[in-house]
């Protein structure tokens, strides 16, 4: 079991230590040694601690299940209580695989009260795997001048709120970064960085910061509130129909060209940072209703009943160009948020030092998996083609057993042809998808307007520029699968 975003911030060795040190538990477990965790734990330093403890209590959670083993959650929190969280995830998201075998149930209603609760009122929303709500923290009854409603998401940088905002009467979002007052000096930098991203971008479809704020020594944003959730849970697993697809990516080609025009590179960009905004009247297409998903409507909740505002700004580029033929086809407003890895062109800001792995290893484009210092706009256009190829197969191209593994691939393994995996993909598509992919920044499109300006004529039934690569290229990453 994975978490990205213990992994979106260690270096490529830091990965691979974890990896060994696991592997070395394992081996320990099986050999009936009963290696102790927390003497596992001192063998790393603390930046590291969070992934090794995720990855080794799994490994003895599961172990316990498969050898029918006593298993008292309790103890766990007793023995980690800086890692409450970590600790009721790991037990909670195990228990959804035990409580299918018969006489094998974990007890997770232990998990459901923090030791230690500070002031405030209880989390609701947030549920365990049996679908009973948990109730894990607290949450504030109002910032500054916003009423906390709920919990809408957590990331490894930060909680996000659904908040009232009581001067102008709407619902918004309110994001606080992670970890409150304990939260180290460059978490709060990336924070802020964040904050300066999103504040210089005004599009359709990027979210907006309304404020900025500090609440008892705590930054938070006060965002645009997106209703319809993430991409990633509007997708799931399955396929889309290739113009719609198209049309998606295309869409999101243009936002990032307009960023990377205003000096911003996402560094991140994958379907959980894709919000799902909805439109007062789905447009209808003289190709009929066509949806996200082939085969089937618009899924449950991809459209909402209640419209988001959207903040056009003043600014044309050449990023809009294409706006009424590429837009107007989907039923939903797409919406890039979390820039907390975001990079500035043109200045001095960049987080990243040397060595060090920024990412979702499965979005992460060749150049971020070595640690590259500079890491510049080609990135999202990599990431963009991962997306698109998702999209296309249900699947991305690489993904290991291990986020080191996938690393490996991301750096030394060729995707698979869309059209190896979903044979009746039109070939142009599959070209443009893999030119996105290649390895080398310098022989995929150079800028993300030109990847939406093949991406519409392959929507107008025009020749691309994309063409096919070599076979040689194509050598099999279903080693990835």
């Amino acid at each position: 079991m994975t978490d990205d975003d213990f992994y979106s911030e260690l270096s490529f060795d830091s990965l691979r230590r974890i990896h060994t040190l696991t592997e070395q538990f394992q081996q320990a477990i099986q050999a009936g040694d009963n290696p102790v965790i927390e003497r596992f734990l001192q063998m790393v330093g603390q930046e590291l601690r969070d992934a090794l403890l995720e990855e080794l209590l799994d490994s003895e959670i599961n172990w316990r299940r498969r050898s029918e083993a006593t298993l008292e959650p309790e103890s766990y929190l007793q023995r980690f209580p800086d890692h409450v969280e970590l600790v009721r995830r790991v037990v909670s998201e195990s228990e959804s695989v035990a409580r299918r075998a018969e006489g094998n149930e974990l007890d997770v209603t232990l998990l459901m009260a923090t030791p230690t609760t500070p002031p405030g009122r209880p989390i609701t929303g947030e549920r365990d795997a049996t679908g009973s709500k948990v109730q894990t923290s607290s949450i504030p009854d109002a910032i500054d001048g916003y009423k906390i409603i709920d919990v809408l998401g957590r990331g490894g940088m930060g909680i996000v709120y659904r908040a009232r905002d009581a001067r102008l009467k709407r619902d918004v979002a309110l994001k606080m970064i992670a970890g409150g007052v304990h939260a180290g000096h460059k978490s709060t930098e990336r924070f802020l960085a964040e904050a300066n991203a999103v504040a210089r971008l005004h599009h359709p479809n990027i979210v907006s910061v309304f404020a900025m704020g500090h609440h008892q020594e705590i930054p938070y944003l006060v965002l645009e509130l997106v209703e319809g959730g993430s991409l990633d849970k509007a997708i799931g697993n399955q396929t889309s129909e290739p113009r719609y697809a198209a049309s998606l990516v295309a869409t999101l080609a243009m936002a990032i060209d307009y960023a990377h025009q205003n000096g911003v590179v996402h560094r991140d960009l994958k379907p959980a940072n894709i919000l799902v905004g909805s439109r007062k009247e789905p447009h209808r297409s003289g190709r009929g209703d066509e949806s996200l998903m082939s085969g089937s409507s618009v899924p449950a909740g991809l459209v909402t009943s209640s419209t988001t505002a959207v903040a056009t700004g003043s600014q044309t580029t050449r990023s809009n160009r294409f706006a009424p033929s590429v837009q107007q086809s989907l039923h939903f407003i797409p919406k890039i948020t979390d820039f907390g890895l975001a990079r500035m062109t043109d200045g001095d800001t960049n987080l990243t030092g040397t060595g060090e792995v920024m990412g979702t290893p499965q979005y992460m484009s060749p150049e971020q998996a070595r640690g590259a210092a500079e890491v510049g706009p080609s990135t999202d256009i990599y990431a963009l083609g991962v997306i698109l190829y998702r999209l296309l197969t249900g699947r991305t191209p690489f993904h290991g057993t291990t986020p080191l593994e996938t690393i490996r691939l991301v750096m030394e393994a060729e995707p698979a042809a869309p059209t190896s995996l979903q044979p009746g993909l039109p070939a142009d598509l599959s070209n443009i998808c893999l030119k996105c992919l290649e390895k080398e920044p310098g022989r995929r499109y150079q800028t993300a307007s030109e990847l939406a300006d093949d991406l519409n004529r392959f929507l107008n039934h025009q020749p691309v520029m994309a063409r096919p690569i070599s076979l040689n290229s194509t050598s099999v990453a279903v080693l990835s699968s």
